[in-house]
């Protein structure tokens, strides 16, 4: 038999192609050489605005304050401003104060509902109060305090010049900082003012007892009666109605009973 040579098979080599190397030229690096300048050009401007001394705060203007003196809110955010030490706002430039920080160590005044802080360039801080609103004044025949809608007692009430309906509780009621134990009658109290406004009663006086039987003032020595804060509204809706039959009805009765509804009862003047 004939031998067969293996032949080895030699592969052919592809012919290196040299590619031609892109010469760097300024109009392939402009772009780049933009960015980076402008890079810089805005860490300078920023670094010259932080620094800049004509930006430095050096004014505190407060509004909106009624209860609350606006020198010690402007103390607060001096306070703030004097004891922040990053590295931005610690020259207190107008434009990199902490709002936030500041805005929230006011609002732990109790009589401040919101804060909104604005500025007047170049160097004075705007700082807007809104306070809560009195719908009632609040006492135990010891203290006497502001209280909002809500039942937040938020200030004392004596010294101020804040004209709002009187809601007494029972004796001890309150403490001297501002806590209320009878949370529940007070409740129910600013409930009944709340509905004796939706039925067009004028009533300046509340008054809730240990048993928590409500009691409200109309006109002068005319008073109405609602014992348990049961069906309160339907009570004051009689009382309402009443007033509205007979205007008058204040000249010969003492007062109105309706803790029942459905016979309501009325107590004479003598003589």
């Amino acid at each position: 038999m004939a031998r067969t040579r293996a032949v080895a098979s030699r592969r052919r080599r592809k012919p290196i192609v040299r590619r031609n190397r892109r010469k760097l030229t300024l109009k392939r690096i402009w772009k780049p050489l933009l960015l980076i300048v402008a890079a810089v050009g805005i860490c300078i401007g920023f670094f010259y605005t932080v620094s800049n001394p004509s930006l430095r705060i050096s004014k505190v203007k407060v509004t909106g304050t009624n209860l609350v003196d606006p020198k010690e809110v402007e103390n607060d955010v001096w306070h703030m401003l004097n004891n922040e030490h990053g590295v931005i706002t610690k020259h207190r430039n107008i434009l990199f104060f902490p709002k936030r920080r500041i805005a929230a160590y006011i609002n732990r005044r109790p009589e401040i509902m919101s804060i909104s802080i604005g500025r007047v360039l170049p160097r004075t801080l705007i700082v807007n109060v809104a306070e809560r609103r009195a719908a009632a004044i609040v006492t135990d025949g010891s203290n006497s305090w502001l209280v909002d809608q809500q039942g937040t007692l938020f200030h004392r009430a004596v010294g101020t010049k804040v004209t709002a309906p009187l809601v007494i509780l029972p004796a001890d009621s309150i403490t001297t900082d501002g806590k209320c134990a009878a949370k529940k009658a007070m409740k129910d109290a600013l409930a009944c003012l709340q509905t004796c406004r939706e039925y067009k009663i004028d009533t300046t006086k509340i008054s809730v007892d240990r048993e928590g039987n409500v009691c409200f003032n109309i006109s002068g020595s005319l008073y109405a009666k609602l014992g348990q804060p049961i069906d309160m509204r339907a009570k004051i809706a009689k009382v309402a109605r009443m007033l509205k039959r007979e205007p008058d009805i204040g000249e010969r009765v003492i007062y109105i009973d309706v803790s029942c509804v459905e016979f309501p009862v009325v107590k004479p003047k003598s003589g």
